[in-house]
């Protein structure tokens, strides 16, 4: 099937692989917390990143498994039944946020670099004015597909600080095996609606997009800690 190979295609590309990902371990605290506030404004962004694909795709059936996501970035059906809003992803970041010693208040007005902006911009772009197979490409094989792959040298990294439980690294272990799951159905969906070279073309393409932001982002980051 063409997205398994894609998916093995996009295993190694830089915004899977940044080597800025292996450096977690050995940030300072003062360091991290450039990472998280960063990092933050695009775990802010998700959910609505998430609506407005919902939005872009028409298909009834195809929608299904991005109203999921949102569910989920969303804090699952049961929190959402009860107007709770502390399990929502933001709120899963910000519990690792707090235990940096970065207040919610100073969190949310971190000033973006440019890196970080491009990054989201080019989300928004992707989610919100592509067509749908480029759409779903960039959120399935270039975003939920690669993100547990992504995830593991942070949770490593992190987990070696010592400094943090459980609990405050929930939003990364969290994505480990949710994302494996979007994947999963997203690509599910995807798949019938590759119907000729072109219509694979523009899956890939929208997954490059996706990934190609995402490797900016991470040499931004290496960049403004590092030098």
């Amino acid at each position: 099937m063409y997205l398994k190979k894609l998916q093995t295609e996009l295993e190694n590309h830089l915004g899977v692989t940044h080597p800025f990902l292996s450096k977690i371990n050995n940030l300072s605290t003062e360091q991290l917390k450039i990472f998280a506030s960063q990092f933050y404004l695009y775990v802010r962004e998700f959910p609505r990143l998430m609506g407005a694909i919902v939005y872009t795709i028409s298909d009834e059936k195809a929608r299904l498994p991005l109203v999921l996501n949102l569910i989920n970035e969303c804090g699952g059906l049961i929190n959402l039944e009860k107007l709770d809003d502390s399990h929502t992803h933001p709120a899963l970041f910000r519990r690792f946020t707090q235990k940096l010693g970065i207040q919610d208040d100073y969190l949310e007005k971190t000033k973006p670099l440019k890196s970080t902006k491009k990054f989201i911009d080019a989300y928004k772009k992707l989610y919100l004015q592509s067509s749908a197979i480029k759409a779903l490409g960039a959120v399935g094989p270039g975003t939920e597909c690669v993100v547990p792959k992504m995830y593991v040298p942070i949770l490593e990294g992190l987990r070696k600080k010592k400094m943090f439980s459980e609990k405050d690294l929930e939003f990364f272990s969290l994505h480990l095996p949710i994302d494996e799951e979007h994947c999963e159905m997203i690509c599910k969906v995807l798949e019938p609606m590759l119907k000729t070279k072109r219509d694979k073309q523009e899956a890939r393409e929208g997954a490059l997009e996706a990934l190609n932001a995402r490797k900016n982002f991470w040499e931004g980051l290496d960049k403004e800690i590092f030098g």
